[in-house]
């Protein structure tokens, strides 16, 4: 790959994750108690976690944390304080309750429903309007009908394995289509498509480089920033 000559301030990833406010994570964290009796891992480096596997198209939690142990200095501007262990992400999506998620979900609609429903092609954020997201706890009157597999907690509800990864995952395209809505503002032709800006940001995710540029003209960019871009492997530059 070409050596880098220009540098931007910040990754792609951390330019992505700055659409988050911090001060309103705090809060949701300080109200709901998330942090409670946490001493290393909390809240906002499950979050980061998280958003950086679904970003990247991680299928397990082996491929999170080999990917951010090597790239744990990069991150770290991004807050994550320090690259967690399997174990570590495992026990913290069964201790820290996805309402979190949830929390900092609705937060964000809150903030970008009135941006993403004012653009001029509306149509594609039908998904937006349409979302229900539908509680999965079983409550005791359930709990004799739909029997899990493992033991049954003492208040007679189970939660669903995958409740922290769905929110996470509507946080993820929730500020990605603000990133493209974003882009599109930003460039002409303005027509961005939703699948190559995900294929762009996730082979770029850790480089030093303006995002919205980078989505105006790919090829343009990389050229300014790299050394020898021939060597970076992004077909989308030829479509």
């Amino acid at each position: 790959m070409g050596k880098i000559t220009k540098y931007f301030g910040q990754t792609i990833f951390s330019q992505i994750f700055s659409l988050i406010p911090l001060k309103e994570i705090i809060s949701i964290i300080s109200n709901g108690g998330y942090d409670k009796y946490t001493k290393k891992f909390n809240s906002i480096d499950h979050l980061i976690t998280l958003l950086y596997g679904v970003l990247k198209g991680f299928d397990s939690l082996r491929e999170i944390t080999n990917n951010l142990s090597i790239n744990e200095k990069r991150l770290k501007k991004s807050g994550l304080s320090k690259a967690p262990s399997r174990s570590t992400i495992s026990d913290a999506n069964n201790r820290r309750s996805a309402s979190f998620f949830g929390n900092v979900y609705s937060m964000l609609y809150g903030l970008y429903a009135n941006f993403l429903s004012n653009i001029s092609d509306s149509g594609s954020q039908k998904w937006l309007r349409l979302l229900h997201v539908i509680d999965s706890t079983t409550i005791t009157l359930f709990s004799s009908i739909l029997k899990g597999a493992r033991r049954n907690p003492i208040s007679g509800k189970k939660k669903g394995g995958i409740k922290s990864q769905i929110w996470v995952t509507l946080i993820a395209n929730l500020l990605m289509t603000v990133v493209q809505r974003k882009a599109e503002a930003k460039s002409s032709p303005g027509k961005k498509y939703f699948s190559n800006i995900m294929t762009i940001t996730k082979a770029m995710m850790l480089y030093y480089i303006n995002l919205y540029k980078l989505l105006a003209d790919p090829e343009a960019e990389c050229n300014n920033v790299f050394e020898d871009a021939t060597q970076l492997s992004l077909p989308l530059f030829k479509t």
